[in-house]
């Protein structure tokens, strides 16, 4: 599973850190994890699943399947001829797959990523402050 958590974060161009912010655990947490120290819980896999949730949990906790869920749209409500009442139905579904689409998916995930590290700095920086200040006093 090692692998697959290594996986995950550079499908989406994260650092651990990132990484362990985005799904709510600490950095150590995933660091024990992949220097083979620790499992990870059900809560931490859950908490993967619940913001990642095109990643196939089967294929995480197994290694099984691909890595994505295949989301192609059904055309349910549409009959297997394209009709819906008895007319021609033809609405050109766009995958939600695309290439641009998932180029816009990942690249938002950078800047998500790459704010998440300027906020972290701010707040230790924030923290070294407010300990000089109390130092002072």
């Amino acid at each position: 599973m090692k692998e697959r958590i290594k996986q995950i974060i550079d499908y989406y161009g994260l650092n651990v850190y990132s990484f362990s912010i985005k799904i709510g655990v600490s950095e150590g947490t995933i660091r024990r994890f992949l220097s083979d120290k620790n499992g990870l819980s059900v809560e931490t896999l859950q908490k993967i699943s619940n913001i990642y949730t095109e990643i196939n949990l089967d294929w995480l906790i197994t290694g099984r399947g691909s890595m994505l869920i295949d989301r192609s749209p059904s055309n349910s409500i549409i009959g297997d001829n394209n009709t819906l009442a008895g007319h021609d139905i033809h609405i050109p579904i766009p995958s939600p797959t695309s290439p641009d689409l998932l180029a816009q998916l990942h690249e938002k995930d950078r800047t998500i990523a790459t704010l998440a590290n300027a906020n972290a700095q701010l707040v230790q920086q924030l923290l070294d402050l407010t300990s000089q200040k109390t130092q002072k006093q």
